[in-house]
Order: C-alpha cells, then structure tokens, then sequence
C-alpha cells in the first residue's frame, strides 16, 4: 500500500495517493489542485442553483422526523441558527471523500 498524507486544510486530512480497498487497489479521490483552483475543505456556501446539480434523498417519515431532530441538535452545538440539510449533506459527502476514516467506515456499512 502506497499512501502519502497531505498537510490538513481546516483540519480535515486529506489522503493522497493509492490504498488498498477490497481486492484490488483504488485511488483516492484528491482535492481540486492546479492553476486557478483553490482547495477549500472547511464550510462553504451552496453553489447557485444555475449550473448546479441537484439530488434528491428520500426517508420514511420516521427516519425524516430523526434528522430533523438531529439538525436542531447540530445548529444548537455548532452555533448555527441557519444550518440546512443540504449543507449538512454536502459537509458528509466530502468528509466521506477526504477523511480516510469516514471513508472506510463508509464502506464498510455499504459492503454489508
């Protein structure tokens, strides 16, 4: 296994190179890099909605009633009076993409 760990923007670490996942060996997404793009992995805006892409996620009512009580949590321990699911969501995703740990967790859940 060959891997290299990149120095952490906004203390989320970013993990470079090849890992072994399962049989074979996978890349790891990397963070946008080149002239003119800037790696930003701490908290950001929703990008407009021209040019966007939009995905919809569908829970019972049950599991709905969950988040959005786990959301009231999460704006009260962060501080965030405006704290919205989409944002939540995209904040996962790219831990999801970039912290190796939450990566493998991941995975793990999705293999079983």
């Amino acid at each position: 296994m060959t891997s290299r760990r990149a120095p952490k923007p906004n203390g989320v670490p970013v993990e470079t190179g090849l890992s072994a996942v399962g049989d074979g060996e996978e890349t790891r997404p990397q963070p946008p890099q080149g002239k003119g793009k800037t790696v930003h992995l701490g908290r950001r805006p929703a990008p407009p909605a021209s040019g966007s892409s939009a995905t919809t996620v569908r829970f019972d009512p049950e599991e709905a009633d969950e988040i959005d009580r786990w959301l009231v949590d999460l704006r009260s321990e962060t501080g965030q009076r405006r704290l919205d699911k989409g944002e939540v969501i995209r904040e996962l995703l790219r831990l999801a993409r970039y912290h190796p740990e939450t990566r493998r967790t991941l995975i793990r859940r999705l293999r079983h």
